[in-house]
């Protein structure tokens, strides 16, 4: 290499440096002086090498002015997309000028921070930026009137306030035994909401005000319980369930099952929202106590998460199980003591403890759709079994039928064999529906009575034989009059039981559909002590009623 070379190599050597700059305009004036430093070099014998690196120079040169010229292009491009977005903020404070809202004035000065900051910016720029500046002028002028009357009015405010403050101190003052109490507390409540609708006051006064209105508040409760029993008495009761509720909050702490634990605290905590005021003086350390239960337990709880959420997945897993129990039920045949299955399902359900929150709608919503559809089936089969009782009614209407027929024949030696063959068909037809069980009985009783008459008269008469007057008064029939009454017993015992079979069997639908939580369980409690109830009324009165047909039977 020839110092001549040496010299044109070092000017390419720059000029590629120079092409990547991101100095447009110094870099662009730096590749005019390399061009005159080229000009001004050396001559070289091998004039084409020196033609082929002047090449090189301009390439260089040609690559720095299109990275120049796309980038000034994206300035330009961004300017006017800055100027853009602050003609909108001018247009966003023309329109709160335009509408007097000089209550905007947080939002103006977001606005003003906003449009300063936006930059580049193009020339024309300039005119933009006094239009903005002349629109929050007008609007800094009337945000100063707007405050003053602001001020103005908060005054006013905590006048009105001191006001109603002022009417319950005169209300507190007249409070007596003979008070009558409902209509001072409507009074208060009154007085009370005026000051909450009353508006706002200075900032700077406002705790002052609630301080003032808690303080005359708590004169007129203050009043009221040196001289109403009846509200000593809630307080009282509400102090005990506080406290109760502290005890048990307090008892969690060492609760081994955590996941039912921290169940039972959230319900805790919603009672204590529940329950209503206690005294004053009671108030404060009752919560903290409270408060300070379920802050230990919570810090318990957050050391043993692990725990807590392996036990809530374990019950899950047993409601899973619980899930395909009740869903095998529904493809089952077998539909008798459905109450009972069912109540056992639910037991089993509840002594689960509690499932990972995220997942309890879903499996609740698995385990109930499955009993559900257990008792879906259930009405299918009980509603088929209506319908074959209907026809076991039509059936055995047909053959009393038959025997009212054979009772209007002449007496034979064949209508004894008859009779027993219609007897048997009776009692071989199954179950008629239970509202008309005890009148289809009876008239089949009537119809093979009248049949049976026929057949005694036919047969041989033995001859009369002499009876005591005594015994004769000793077995004459019942008298009809006692027969009678008997008989309305009877129906009247049918209807009873009719009534509460139907009752029952409403009771236990309708306890299927109850949520197994805490209320729903009283709820469901107090359906079975119902259910229980009927069944036990419905034995009663049945053993009752075959106690009456034995002693009709007797005398007929």
């Amino acid at each position: 290499m020839t110092e001549g070379t040496s010299y044109y190599d070092a000017i390419i050597t720059k000029a590629l440096e120079l092409a990547e700059s991101n100095d447009w305009q110094t870099t662009f004036d730096e590749f005019d002086i390399l061009k005159t430093k080229w000009s001004e070099g050396p001559e070289l014998e091998d004039e084409e090498w020196k033609t082929s690196k002047f090449a090189e120079l301009t390439e260089a040169q040609k690559h720095f002015a299109e990275r120049r010229k796309a980038h000034y292009e994206q300035v330009n491009e961004r300017r006017t997309q800055n100027l853009q977005r602050r003609e909108d903020m001018v247009k966003r404070l023309a329109d709160l000028v335009d509408n007097k809202r000089w209550a905007q004035y947080t939002e103006v000065a977001s606005l003003q921070r906003k449009f300063e900051d936006v930059r580049p910016l193009p020339v024309e720029a300039e005119e933009q930026t006094k239009r903005f500046e002349a629109l929050l002028a007008t609007f800094n002028e009337h945000k100063v009137e707007y405050l003053v009357k602001i001020r103005q009015r908060e005054d006013d405010n905590m006048l009105i306030k001191l006001t109603i403050m002022e009417k319950i101190k005169q209300l507190a003052a007249t409070l007596s035994e003979a008070t009558k109490w409902p209509e001072a507390d409507a009074e208060l409540e009154n007085l009370s909401d005026q000051w909450r609708k009353v508006g706002k006051v200075a900032k700077e006064r406002s705790d002052e005000a609630w301080n003032a209105f808690k303080l005359v508040r708590d004169t007129y409760f203050e009043a009221k319980l040196s001289f109403d029993s009846k509200y000593r008495g809630e307080l009282e009761k509400n102090k005990a369930t506080r406290t109760e509720l502290c005890e048990k909050a307090e008892a969690l702490l060492t609760e081994t099952d955590l996941a039912i634990a921290a169940k039972e605290m959230n319900l805790l905590h919603k009672r204590w929202k529940e329950t209503g005021p206690t005294f004053r003086e009671e108030s404060e350390p009752l919560w903290e106590r409270f408060k300070a239960a379920s802050d230990k337990f919570n810090e318990v709880k957050h050391e043993n998460l692990d725990v807590i959420r392996d036990s809530e997945q374990h019950n899950y897993e047993a409601k899973e199980k619980l899930c395909e129990k009740a869903e095998a039920l529904s493809t089952g045949e077998s539909k008798d003591h459905g109450h009972d299955v069912i109540e056992s399902l639910f037991k089993e359900w509840n002594a689960i403890g509690p499932v990972p929150r995220r997942k309890n709608k879903k499996i609740w919503g698995r385990f109930k759709a499955a009993i559900d559809s257990y008792q879906q089936h259930r009405r299918s089969h009980f509603k088929q079994a209506r319908l074959d009782q209907k026809d076991n009614l039509t059936k055995k209407r047909d053959i009393i039928e038959k025997l009212t027929a054979l009772a209007t024949q002449e007496p034979s030696e064949a209508m004894s064999t008859e009779l027993k063959q219609l007897q048997q068909e009776f009692q071989a037809v199954g179950f008629v529906p239970i509202k008309q069980k005890e009148k289809i009985w009876q008239e089949y009783r009537a119809a093979s009575d009248a049949v049976y008459k026929l057949v005694r008269s036919s047969e041989p008469q033995p001859a009369p034989r002499y009876i005591p007057q005594s015994a004769r008064q000793s077995h004459s029939p019942e008298p009809r009059s006692e027969q009678k009454q008997k008989q309305s017993e009877l129906f009247r015992l049918r209807k009873e039981v009719e009534a509460a079979t139907e009752t029952m069997l409403h009771y236990t639908d309708a306890i299927t559909y109850i949520k197994p939580n805490k209320s729903g369980n009283l709820l469901r409690d107090d359906i079975q002590a119902k259910i229980d109830s009927a069944k036990v009324q419905i034995a009663e009165k049945q053993a009752e009623m075959d106690a009456i047909r034995k002693e009709l039977d007797a005398t007929n």
